[in-house]
């Protein structure tokens, strides 16, 4: 489908797309007034604000298990009410679950969409800023992302886990009200021009960070301001540069003494 071919025709109200299309073009589908959309097992790319204005687009059907699609544009879904991800397969919605071989989501993918529960494939490598809103519970952030947007995860969540890949967190990447646990899987803390969240919720949060860690995190801005940062010997302390050596005296999975003090 090319670039703007259906974009704000008003009386367009459903859509099937081929089960042997490869490609959905920039603004293909802007502005119309489909409720919901299959996106085909076939579909490698959604080209940058394909579906986005969309205001009456809250169900969004795609292949969990074998999806072909690799690059989600820039505002894709932007400011599209999606509230409900189903399983093509399985016609289930558990979760939001992303399609096993994507790679990079671009800025406001799914600004305006209510994600809930979120899961991520093994493949994913890039999140953009302003991608996921109105996220719960769990965010887990597989090994192979490399780069995390601003304001990339907003919502009620309450736990985020990093995995050994990332290499790049932009300031305020996380927007968050409450309190809540942050598990990073690196050894050495990330160079942030600013905060981790987007409102200095920090300070409402509990760091857990590999074994032989604490002393780097505790020296570095602003992985110091988090309400209090302990040890965990179930996480993983390499980066890509390999395993880091920290405080030889630490080898509890929390400081004895900040556990008398909780």
């Amino acid at each position: 489908v090319g670039d703007n071919a259906f974009t704000t025709i008003q009386h367009l109200a459903k859509v099937d797309l081929p089960n042997t299309l490869a490609k959905i073009g920039k603004k293909a589908f802007s502005n119309i007034l489909i409720s919901e959309i299959i996106i085909p097992k076939s579909v490698i790319e959604i080209g940058d604000y394909a579906f986005s204005d969309c205001e009456y687009l809250e169900t969004l059907y795609w292949y969990d298990d074998n999806s072909k699609l690799q690059i989600l544009g820039k505002g894709a879904f932007m400011n599209a009410p999606i509230t409900k991800k189903i399983n093509s397969t399985t016609n289930s919605y558990p979760k939001f679950k992303l399609p096993p071989s994507l790679v990079s989501i671009g800025d406001f993918a799914f600004m305006g969409s209510i994600i809930r529960e979120l899961e991520m494939n093994d493949k994913l490598k890039m999140i953009g800023n302003t991608v996921f809103t109105g996220v719960t519970g769990t965010i887990v952030i597989p090994n192979s992302v490399e780069s995390i947007g601003g304001l990339a995860f907003e919502g009620p969540f309450s736990k985020v886990v990093i995995g050994t890949g990332l290499k790049s967190l932009a300031k305020a990447a996380f927007s968050n009200e409450g309190a809540g646990e942050m598990y990073v899987n690196l050894g050495i803390p990330l160079d942030i021009d600013g905060m981790v969240f987007a409102n200095g919720e920090e300070a409402q949060w509990n760091l857990y960070v590999p074994n032989k860690c604490k002393t780097a995190y505790s020296g570095k801005s602003p992985w110091n301001k988090f309400k209090a940062i302990y040890e965990d010997s179930s996480l993983d302390g390499k980066n890509d540069e390999g395993e880091i050596e920290g405080d030889e005296e630490s080898n509890t999975n929390i400081d004895e003494e900040e556990l008398d003090n909780k």
